[in-house]
């Protein structure tokens, strides 16, 4: 959504004399600019991420999710996740999947990566990062190798900022 530009494109610039073009005043820049910002862009405000068991892999339970928080400005979503402890997924598998939070979807499918802030492998640090997930609603932790979670426990902490389709 883009701003109105109707108010902006009926201004009449003024010619130097100070007596022609459109006056402008404090409620004019809160009404044709400050409001409208604000509507677009919203307030940042952090809410908690309700546990479901359908977030995560199997085996992952409320008391193994330590953090989880996040606050959408503009398309752009901000995550929180501290996740501590639980079982690896089944198989070992390489990825830890994570589903973005009130079923948003990332923008361009798959544009998302970085670092974890930490990531453990049966207690051992090991070097991870973000990678986009199974579907355009994951996102995944991986190690650096690619290796499988051996296990028996796992850890990761992020912060990711995704952009929304």
């Amino acid at each position: 959504m883009s701003l109105n530009r109707v108010p902006f494109n009926a201004l009449v610039d003024d010619n130097g004399t100070g007596a022609v073009g459109t006056p402008w005043n404090k409620q004019a820049i809160k009404d044709v600019i400050l409001d409208p910002v604000d509507a677009l862009v919203g307030t940042a405000t952090w809410a908690a991420v309700p546990f479901n068991v359908a977030n995560f892999w199997p085996g992952v339970a409320a008391s193994h999710v330590l953090v989880n928080y996040s606050t959408v400005i503009c398309n752009t979503l901000i995550w929180i996740v501290q996740v501590y402890n639980p079982p690896v997924p089944a198989g070992g598998g390489a990825y830890l999947p994570f589903l973005l939070p009130g079923g948003r979807t990332i923008l361009g499918g798959n544009a998302i990566m970085g670092p974890t802030a930490f990531a453990a492998d049966n207690a051992v640090p090991v070097a991870a990062f973000l990678i986009p997930g199974a579907d355009t609603q994951h996102l995944a932790v991986a190690k650096t190798n690619f290796a499988g979670w051996a296990g028996p426990n796992c850890s990761a902490y992020f912060t990711a900022i995704v952009g929304l389709a």
